[in-house]
């Protein structure tokens, strides 16, 4: 190894999936020749990295989860300054006093600091300003962001020099090539003879579900809906009382809740397609765990899409926030099974040519250099 030792610090981890990024990500900085920590709350992350299972995965009291997290933060912060480690990444979804603190810490104990900001602004309008500029001001040695539209959006706050765009990757090692999608259906109890179209990961206002369940008024009746993942800020009565009036019980399969690794590999596997009907979005680990499955995707027209999807190679897009349109690009995709299969293979192929983890690595190689 090179005198280079990078480390993550990861309390979401396993809770949101971000696990799946950090090995993606140290896996390929190992493969340069560093060496890599991590710090979240599981045990073998595999591939060479040196990993701590130091943060609680669940806990509801906000003071106790606080405290917690302070001591945890403060245990990573001495074994990375025991292993002479030089920087140290976080993830940013929000800014928030506690993100202060992490960030401050780390640089009274003389850490580099690379924060990757997956939403510049906070898709649950939480952020705090102040704190959000000093951070990013003053608090880091490098941001990174993930396209162009969150290029556009940091730019307002650092210079040029001060961030990188560097594309998140994907996650074909995750997947199951023993699993077969009629296999899948079996052990699901779906039915062999019907498609189904997924909605995958945490559920959000700004995810607007509400769009996708009405569409399935108005999609044929041989395609289902699955709707997995856990709800974030957001109540999940009103998408059941949605589901009961426009009476798509039998259309609508709901898995609400935590999906763990055994789950969501025969869900993504029984699918043909997964659907993203955002109105806003950064980056999405959800698209590109889709993607690597081979599913066709179908996305709402919005910025950050449009830097993955290419119309009818990799995906469809749908007018925003428009229930008939998403469901006529449902029924079509469905209507035509070359389309269908065309899409999953350049989802495929997208995944492999342009989302791979180890050219991800030399670009923050190349980061880590520049100090």
């Amino acid at each position: 190894m090179e005198n280079k030792k990078i480390a993550i610090i990861d309390p979401v981890g396993s809770k949101a999936g971000m696990n799946y990024y950090d090995i993606g990500l140290l896996t390929g900085l190992q493969k340069l020749n560093i060496q890599t920590y991590l710090f979240s709350n599981f045990s073998n992350a595999g591939n060479g990295i040196i990993c701590y299972d130091i943060f609680d995965s669940f806990v509801k009291n906000k003071l106790k989860k606080g405290v917690r997290q302070l001591l945890a933060h403060f245990k990573a912060y001495k074994i990375c300054s025991k292993e002479n480690v030089q920087w140290v990444i976080f993830h940013v979804f929000s800014v928030k006093l506690s993100t202060l603190i992490f960030c401050l810490l780390s640089r009274l104990f003389n850490f580099k600091t690379l924060l990757i900001a997956h939403d510049v602004d906070s898709l649950a309008g939480d952020d705090n300003k102040f704190f959000k500029k000093i951070i990013y001001k003053f608090l880091n040695n490098h941001v990174v962001v993930h396209n162009k539209y969150s290029s556009q959006k940091i730019s307002k706050i650092l210079s040029a020099k001060k961030f990188s765009q560097i594309q998140q990757g994907a996650y074909p090692y995750l997947v199951n090539k023993k699993i077969t999608q009629s296999l899948a259906k079996e052990k699901l109890g779906f039915d062999k003879n019907t498609h189904y179209v997924l909605f995958f990961g945490q559920i959000k206002k700004l995810k607007r579900l509400d769009i996708l369940i009405n569409s399935m008024s108005y999609v044929d009746k041989k395609i289902k809906l699955v709707i997995a993942g856990k709800p974030w800020k957001d109540d999940f009565s009103k998408y059941q009382k949605l589901i009961k009036e426009n009476k798509l019980e039998n259309k609508i399969i709901q898995q609400i809740g935590f999906v763990n690794d055994h789950d969501r590999e025969l869900l993504m596997t029984a699918s043909d397609a997964i659907i993203f009907p955002y109105e806003e979005v950064y980056q999405s680990a959800a698209l590109l765990m889709g993607m690597s499955y081979g599913l066709a995707v179908i996305v709402s027209d919005i910025d950050p899409f449009k830097e993955i999807i290419k119309e009818n190679k990799n995906g469809l897009f749908f007018k925003s926030l428009d229930s008939i349109d998403l469901a006529k690009k449902i029924n079509f995709l469905f209507k035509h099974n070359n389309l269908l299969k065309q899409l999953k293979k350049g989802s495929l192929n997208s995944i492999n040519s342009e989302l791979s983890w180890d050219s991800i690595a030399i670009k923050y190689k190349k980061i880590f250099n520049l100090y």
